[in-house]
């Protein structure tokens, strides 16, 4: 799976995250320069993945990536929520964590050709559908 989000995702997450310091004011700190790329891929991409997967008999003993295979910066992807929340943008860079990936890609080629695997909800629309779970769940 590849940067899995959605509603009910991980708080520790970068989406659930930063949409958290969106509505509370808070200043988002990106590590490193914001240009390492991530392929976020929605829940319900996953979820069609593995449900694909289940239903096919090709699929036995075999492995798939499930990702969304279009992946954007953090800069992106950050700017895309301050756009949906429409809040002025509170951004600080700090250090590259030791480690920190630069890109994420999946290649979902097999499961495109075995499984039938198309992912459906793209980040602009992903990120509309968690921010107003969040939203609702953040307000109560």
């Amino acid at each position: 799976f590849y940067t899995v989000y959605g509603p009910r995702g991980r708080p520790d997450m970068a989406i659930r995250k930063f949409f958290n310091y969106i509505f509370y004011d808070k200043e988002i700190v990106i590590y490193g320069d914001g240009e390492q790329l991530r392929d976020f891929t929605y829940v319900s991409d996953i979820v069609n993945g593995l449900i694909l997967s289940a239903e096919n008999k090709q699929s036995n003993g075999e492995v798939f990536n499930l990702g969304c295979s279009n992946p954007i910066s953090v800069n992106e992807l950050v700017d895309k929520m301050y756009a949906i929340v429409k809040k002025p943008k509170n951004v600080r860079y700090g250090s590259k964590k030791k480690g920190d990936v630069e890109v994420t890609h999946s290649n979902i080629t097999k499961a495109q050709k075995i499984l039938g695997y198309e992912p459906k909800i793209n980040i602009d629309e992903g990120l509309k559908k968690t921010y107003q779970w969040q939203i609702n769940y953040l307000k109560n």
